[in-house]
Parts: C-alpha cells; structure tokens; sequence
C-alpha cells in the first residue's frame, strides 16, 4: 500500500500545517510534522487509528493504554502447577538421559564393528600373502620338476607328452577365491 501523499492530499496537508495551531493534541501535531516532511500518510495514519482507539475506549468506561508500563506480571504457581512443572523437567532429564545412553551405544557398537573388520581384514591380507608365497614356491617347484628332467611327461629334448600347462590355465581357481590379479 502506497502511503506517499499526492497532489490534493498535499493541499490539505499544507491546511492542517497552516492551522497546526488548531491541532491541541502535541502527539497528532508531531504526526502532521512528519507528513510534511517525509511527505508519508503513515505517521498521520497511526496516530488517528490511536486516537480511535482511545476513543472508543473512554465511550465504553475504559482507562487509556498505558504504554510506560509492559512488564509482565509475575503470578506465584498453585502447588499443583509446581508439581506438575518438577514431573515434566524430571521427565525431560530422563529422556535426555536415556537419548545420550542410546547414542553412545550405537557409538560404542560402531567402534566394535569397526575394530572386527579391521582385524578381519589384516587376516586376509595375511592370508593372502602366504597364498602368494605358496603359489611361488609350487610354480618355482614345477619348474625346477620340469627342467630338471625327472618328470615323465617331458620327453628330454623338452617336448611335452602332454600339452604345457601353466598357471594361467588354472585362473579359475583365482576367480572362485575371488583373489586380486597379483
């Protein structure tokens, strides 16, 4: 809502400066002050709504607002209402209580799973190594049976009776172990 003054309301405005001796309330006073210089209806617009205000109050007998005096009232609590608020911050406490146990016990669980695949893991590894080192010393075993002539299926000019074999051809012992490529 646009609250600038326009062309007519600026005639009358300049009346109600000219005849600002008129206006005995100093609060509406300052309010046409305002106006004239901001050239806004806001202030002038507040300041009627709570002249209204004031004025219907003291047609129904009703005292005026006393702006100075907003502090709260404090009320003293019945015993019931004090026993009720001691329940619910015992309550709260336990809930928060119980909320801390659970996480440091979903904490203490993750570390737990944490530590087993750990030391799972080093397992393997450990187990795959030592099949590393197994699968050398049988290579290294087959080749020193084959160059060494002791075998039977190799003729000694180094022709195989049987077709070669090597490691390759048994990958698949690797892919069901589900073994790394070395």
């Amino acid at each position: 809502m646009d609250t600038s003054i326009s062309g007519s309301e600026n005639i009358r405005m300049d009346e109600y400066h000219q005849n600002g001796s008129r206006i005995s309330d100093p609060r509406l006073r300052k309010a046409v002050a305002m106006v004239t210089e901001t050239q806004r209806l806001t202030p002038l617009l507040k300041e009627e709504l709570r002249l209204q205000i004031l004025t219907k109050r003291h047609a129904n007998g009703q005292a005026e607002i006393d702006k100075e005096d907003h502090t709260p009232k404090q009320f003293e609590l019945t015993p019931e209402e004090i026993e009720k608020k001691q329940r619910r911050r015992e309550q709260n406490r336990l809930a928060a209580q119980r909320c801390r146990q659970k996480k440091k016990m979903c904490q203490n669980f993750v570390l737990l799973e944490l530590e087993k695949q750990q030391a799972r893991n080093r397992d393997l590894e450990m187990e795959l190594r030592k099949l590393r080192r197994e699968k050398m010393e049988l290579q290294s075993a087959y080749e020193s049976h084959v160059t060494s002539g002791l075998c039977s299926f190799v003729k000694p000019e180094g022709e195989h009776i049987l077709p070669p074999c090597s490691f390759s051809d048994f990958s698949f012992i690797g892919e069901a172990l589900n073994l790394p490529e070395d």
